[in-house]
Parts: C-alpha cells; structure tokens; sequence
C-alpha cells in the first residue's frame, strides 16, 4: 500500500510540474513536499549516475536516485527538454525514500550524445534508448518490473517501446500531457519551432529562450527569468539536427 501511495503521489506532482514549469520552493524541513531545489548540488541528495549505450552506439546520461530495491520509476521528458524538469520530483524525498527513481537525457539534450546526422533522431532509437536503460535496471534486480512515466513527447518514446519490446519488464505507463502526432502541440510550440531550428544564431537562441514561457498554460503565473535561464542553459546545447528531425518523427 506504501508503494502505490507514493506513486499517486508521483502523478500528482508530475502534474504540478507540468502547470507550474518547476518554478523554485525554498527548502522546508516541515513540508516533505518541499524537500527539492531546482538549483542545489546532485551530490546533496545521492543521486547517481551511469551512461548506457543506445540506438548505434550513441551514449545516453541517466540518473537514479533511492534503493533499486524499491519499485521502481523511470520518467522520460518532453521534445527540446532534458533529465533536470523533473527536479522538483526527483528530488523529493518523500518520493525517494520508497522508490527508485530513474531519469535521462535523451540523445542530443545535455549530456547524452548529440549526433550529428538527422537521420540519427528517429523515434525508433529514442524507444531502442529507453530499452537500453530499462534491461540495465532490471539486470541489476532481475524480475523487477518498472513503471513508465512520459511527459509530452516522451510519452511517445514510451507508447514505441511499449509496441517494439512489449511490456514484459513493464507493469505500468503514466502519460503527463502526452502527445504522438504533430497537430496535438499547442500552436504557440509550433510558430517558434522554425526560428529554433534557424541558422542565425541569435534568432535561434531567442527562440529558445521564449519556448518555456510561451508554453505556460493560460491562467498560470509566469515563470520566473531565473529559472527561464536554467531552463536555456540546457536547450541552447540541443542541436539544430535533434529539432528538425524529432519534430519530423512525431508525425
């Protein structure tokens, strides 16, 4: 029963991550909700790290953080995003201290590979990725059955593995405003994808900059320019290549 409690409580918060756009709560030693920061070290919450091998050879960065013994979560993130949105969930202790979590960078995002070709970013090697670091996590505790948690596009990664390995090693799927075709994205995702994917320079990173805060939902307050330039500092390193072609995937 403890398990299946945190884990509601992993969908309750995935969804506040999702309205808000991890805005930064100070830590309160009263409040387990609040035991994250967007900003502090890794080190101070024990989280770990490993590479796995991906779709031709392409090396993927993951995290974990809390006992392998405990079932486990592994949350996949959205289209032009990486590992650290689900900061204010990841580093949750109340999440943690029952669960094991896992996170990723998907190929070309912060610190997993960032291939050069196009062709490289189909959304068959995004599932082949995700496969990569499910059979390592299992391997480490063989029978462990995981659950799958896809926000945005990552959903579609998910719903792909699902359909290419089936669900042997899975035993359940939370989808956080999930989407598989083009025509689901909010309009204004879509008038800034071209000036994203420019070649000047400048056009392209004030783009970038703009995404995240186009992307808040209508009668949300804006997020804060400090955690837009969090937020930039991880798009700005995705490559034009990853924007043309994953967009093109999604199709």
């Amino acid at each position: 029963m403890k398990s299946i409690l945190a884990f509601l409580c992993i969908c309750i918060f995935c969804y506040s991550l999702k309205i808000t756009t991890t805005t930064a709560i100070p830590k309160d030693d009263t409040n387990p909700s609040e035991h994250y920061s967007l900003y502090n070290s890794d080190a101070d919450y024990g989280i770990r790290n490993f590479t796995v091998t991906g779709a031709n050879n392409v090396s993927i960065f993951v995290e974990e953080i809390g006992d392998t013994k405990n079932p486990t979560v592994v949350f996949i993130h959205g289209f032009l995003a990486f590992r650290l949105i689900f900061n204010p969930v990841f580093k949750n202790e109340f999440l943690y201290k029952d669960l094991h979590l896992v996170r990723y960078d998907s190929r070309g995002t912060l610190d997993s590979g960032k291939p050069t070709d196009p062709n490289q970013y189909v959304m068959d090697y995004n599932a082949q990725d995700l496969k990569a670091i499910v059979d390592a996590v299992v391997n480490k505790s063989p029978g462990k059955q995981i659950t799958l948690v896809g926000w945005s596009m990552g959903t579609a990664i998910a719903t792909l593995y699902l359909g290419n390995f089936g669900q042997d090693k899975v035993n359940g799927l939370v989808t956080l405003c999930g989407n598989v075709e083009r025509q689901t994205i909010a309009p204004v995702g879509v008038a800034l994808l071209d000036p994203i994917a420019s070649k000047d320079y400048q056009e392209s990173i004030e783009a970038r900059y703009a995404l995240p805060k186009g992307l808040v939902g209508k009668n949300r307050p804006p997020i804060s320019e400090e955690t837009a330039l969090f937020l930039l500092g991880g798009i700005a390193l995705i490559p034009t290549a990853y924007v043309n072609a994953t967009w093109t995937s999604c199709n």
